[in-house]
């Protein structure tokens, strides 16, 4: 990056002072839309004014406004503007990118028309929005159709489709560089860009475009894959964290300068305190600075990922708590791994280093999840089998802000080593118990393909309704009933009177706690899933999720349709 000693800084660190709250001080100051409409009403220069919140800022204002913004603006930030609706992933948007057209043509700034339509910008616009020809007067060919339009002297003509809106704006732009370069020179310009290969010219401008964005805390789709990879494994996970060695880049003017549109930070607003607080052990201002950019540089990679960053508040606040939450899960999981006594994570680790960690402890365990729940054919649609408590447990985890519920009346954000622990513990259980659950899918489909279920028969489930829980339920009350003992009586569910007796013997008031566990114990042996960690508490859980509550013994027959859990029969006439 360039120096430039111009160029105004950002408040220094002091003992009060952080990243987050500078950087939530500056999107505050530098957000405001009348702000930057009173800078152009009163045609201030828009140099100092930090690039996200001026381009998020630009997007909205009236066309008559931004006119006037680029001639207020350096040519920097004119050509980083230009480059963020250019470029979608690698490849040119010319439709995002004609409004920068509109803008240009409609500039009353001379300078501007000229410096736009002289740009390879622009050149990429018409290589990828109109087919260009030579054209002989003396031989003319003309297309088969009218949507075409020739040079000013005749010798280019431009072809477009019918449903194309720009061409007066084009043909501005292209009169101007005839004004400017005189007839011979312009046509000797727009003849090169006939002549080069559209895919060179593309990759070189993108190969620029990159260090452009860069230099003012941007990064391209492919950069930000990279800051967003995840390590492969809890092991490299913790071999990364120690093994790191502290790293603190220069930052230059521009770079201290930016800062991030109030949208993409209101996250940061609140529930930062774990972060503040290892920021204020950071005393050495070189790293302060290197940390500000940074932070940047983690928020813009994850809208630039996600595609976000022309996207409404709404969407980029739930980014911003994602990226909140996996700095946090990230800070408080070093620190539970590696000793740091009174100094400061992020005096080791910056920002993109603790999201990459607190990323990668969640997408350890999805990917597991993934692969296990495809090898037993029960991903996408099938989920719905594996009944609420997985199901609420895999929407949670694959959410952008990925959270965890548990036993809890309600899904908290995955922020905690602890949290991530119990995450990773339900995970292996549902490993565990996927070949189990696709044996008794399997069976029960048999069933149902023989034509011997009907919804007729089941007071509250339909057969599409029917889940793991609901059989494994009616499995255990069965078990527990002793009906497995006898033959005639193996069914797939249980009726009213069955339930009842199920719930005085094992769940009444008087009853020991330690009578059902020893119940649920035996059931695991006699099933087979002694070896499941953990799948004691499961049953558990389900018991009490579906049975607990309410009296059982006092429910008329009637209203067990509105009862979860195991299957029952329908006897009502």
């Amino acid at each position: 990056m360039t120096k430039d000693s111009k160029t105004k800084l950002p408040t220094a660190p002091s003992s009060s002072t952080n990243v987050i709250d500078l950087v939530l001080k500056e999107s505050r100051a530098y957000t405001s839309m009348e702000l930057i409409e009173s800078y152009i009403g009163e045609e201030k220069s828009l140099a100092n004014i930090p690039i996200q919140p001026l381009y998020v800022s630009l997007r909205s204002l009236p066309i008559e406004l931004k006119c006037h913004a680029l001639s207020l603006m350096t040519k920097e930030q004119r050509e980083v503007v230009y480059d963020l609706d250019l470029w979608k992933k690698d490849e040119i948007d010319v439709n995002e990118f004609q409004n920068w057209v509109r803008v240009a043509a409609l500039s009353p700034d001379d300078k501007i028309r000229f410096e736009f339509a002289h740009g390879v910008e622009f050149a990429l616009f018409i290589k990828g929005k109109f087919n260009i020809w030579t054209f002989d007067a003396e031989d003319p060919e003309y297309p088969d159709h009218d949507y075409y339009f020739l040079t000013e002297d005749n010798l280019l003509l431009f072809e477009y489709d019918e449903t194309c809106d720009i061409v007066d704006e084009t043909k501005t732009l292209i009169r101007e560089l005839y004004y400017e370069l005189g007839v011979e020179k312009a046509y000797q310009y727009l003849f090169t860009i006939v002549s080069d290969g559209f895919m060179s010219l593309s990759e070189q401008e993108y190969s620029q475009k990159k260090g452009r964005l860069s230099d003012f805390g941007f990064v391209d789709y492919f950069d930000a894959l990279e800051v967003l990879s995840p390590l492969p494994s809890v092991s490299h996970i913790d071999l990364f964290i120690n093994k790191k060695e502290a790293l603190t880049g220069e930052i230059d003017n521009i770079g201290r300068l930016q800062t991030l549109h109030q949208n993409s930070l209101v996250a940061f607003e609140q529930d930062h305190v774990r972060i503040s607080e290892e920021l204020a052990k950071v005393s050495e201002e070189k790293r302060f600075h290197f940390l500000h950019f940074n932070f940047i540089r983690l928020i813009n990679s994850n809208l630039e990922f996600h595609g976000l960053l022309k996207d409404s508040p709404i969407a980029m606040t739930r980014v911003g708590k994602a990226t909140r939450n996996l700095v946090n899960l990230g800070i408080n999981y070093i620190r539970g791994t590696r000793e740091f006594g009174e100094t400061s994570v992020f005096d080791v680790f910056d920002f993109v280093d603790v999201h990459r960690v607190g990323l990668s402890l969640i997408s350890v365990v999805q990917k597991r999840l993934k692969k296990h729940l495809r090898l037993t054919n029960l991903d996408d649609s099938d989920e719905k089998f594996l009944g609420n408590y997985f199901e609420t447990f895999l929407d949670d985890l694959f959410a952008i802000e990925a959270k965890y519920k548990g036993v809890s009346e309600q899904s908290d954000a995955i922020t905690e080593k602890s949290q991530w622990e119990k995450v990773n513990r339900d995970a292996n259980l549902l490993v565990s118990l996927l070949p189990f659950m696709k044996s008794f899918k399997e069976a029960f489909e048999a069933l149902s393909s023989e034509g011997r279920l009907s919804n007729s028969y089941y007071l509250n489930y339909d057969i599409d309704s029917i889940d793991f829980e609901a059989l494994i339920l009616s499995s255990f009350v069965n078990f527990s009933l002793d009906k497995f003992k006898k033959e005639e009586t193996q069914k797939m569910g249980v009726t009213v009177t069955e339930l009842k007796s199920f719930y005085g013997r094992f769940l009444g008031e008087s009853v020991s706690d330690d009578l059902l566990q020893a119940k649920i114990s035996a059931f695991i042996q006699a099933f087979g899933l002694a070896e499941i960690n953990e799948v004691d508490k499961y049953i558990l859980i389900l018991i009490n999720e579906h049975l607990g509550g309410y009296n059982l013994e006092e429910l008329e027959e009637s209203e067990f349709k509105h009862v979860g859990g195991p299957i029952i029969f329908n006897t009502l006439s």
